[in-house]
């Protein structure tokens, strides 16, 4: 039995080690003021250092918590995928209510969480390899905030 375990072992040990993707990136942040409950960016990768995302298709994921200690209200948050040469997607949207209270008073944290494919298109010039993706909130409310917030980009093959 063991001489069988041994022999199988070696096997996958021969076996190509697959891909990884050229891409892989995260951001985290801790906590972001959205203020007065207008739109605002969260988290982006591919704007800043380190630099650009290659055009290509990406899974991207993003998730958060969403509260507002002051007030009820209606969160909006999107994920977008953009270039430089103005292409601009919506890969995910969803709506999350809190509710807000004084204390002693009940305030709900709730969790968000999105998920899509970004396919940033090829740059219409060389130098313009500038694509990015970055999560969006608003709320309507001032006193609005979001915790915990983690974007991830991964490239992934051609997607049909």
């Amino acid at each position: 039995m063991n001489a069988k375990l041994l022999e199988m072992n070696v096997k996958l040990l021969d076996m190509p080690t697959p891909a990884i993707p050229p891409y892989e990136r995260d951001i985290l942040e801790g906590y972001k003021d959205v203020p007065n409950g207008d739109m605002t960016t969260l988290a982006e990768i591919g704007q800043k250092a380190p630099g650009p995302l290659p055009h290509g298709d990406y899974l991207v994921m993003a998730h958060g918590f969403v509260f507002n200690d002051a007030h009820d209200a209606w969160w909006k948050c999107h994920l977008v995928a953009r270039n430089e040469d103005g292409y601009q997607a919506t890969i995910a949207t969803i709506e999350v209510g809190t509710q807000g209270g004084s204390f002693p008073g009940p305030t709900s944290i709730e969790p968000f969480a999105l998920a899509g494919i970004a396919q940033l298109p090829p740059p219409a010039t060389p130098q313009d390899e500038t694509g990015w993706v970055y999560v969006e909130c608003g709320s309507g409310q001032p006193s609005s905030s979001v915790l915990s917030i983690s974007l991830i980009a991964v490239k992934v093959s051609h997607i049909q």
